[in-house]
């Protein structure tokens, strides 16, 4: 489905508002007591579909995540653009990868 321009104004506004981690997140809360985050040396496959906008010379909205210092200050932001469908804006990511990305978001974004 391709989105208005304007859209993504708008959604890169409101995440770089509520981003950061230990922000709350607009994605499904996941309780960190019971469920353990991938680390993010094994998200590659997942940030794989941030990173030709969102990656080396490239910060589309100010995000990068291509270093695991860059992805740590925007992981709510992805959490939540990923869970609301805005991004990735050309296909789906897979929802396993979607679950993955948001579980190391929420609880602790380990390395």
């Amino acid at each position: 489905m391709k989105r208005p321009a304007y859209t993504f104004v708008i959604l890169a506004f409101v995440g770089a508002v509520g981003a950061g981690p230990g922000c709350t997140s607009a994605a499904d809360p996941v309780d960190c007591s019971t469920t353990k985050p991938k680390p993010f040396s094994e998200l590659s496959s997942a940030f794989a579909y941030c990173t030709s906008c969102h990656g080396g010379q490239r910060a589309a909205a100010g995000y990068r995540y291509d270093t695991y210092e860059d992805a740590v200050n925007g992981a709510t932001a992805a959490a939540d653009t990923i869970a609301n469908g805005s991004m990735p804006p050309s296909e789906d990511m897979p929802e396993d990868l979607a679950t993955a990305v948001n579980v190391w978001a929420q609880c602790g974004t380990p390395e």
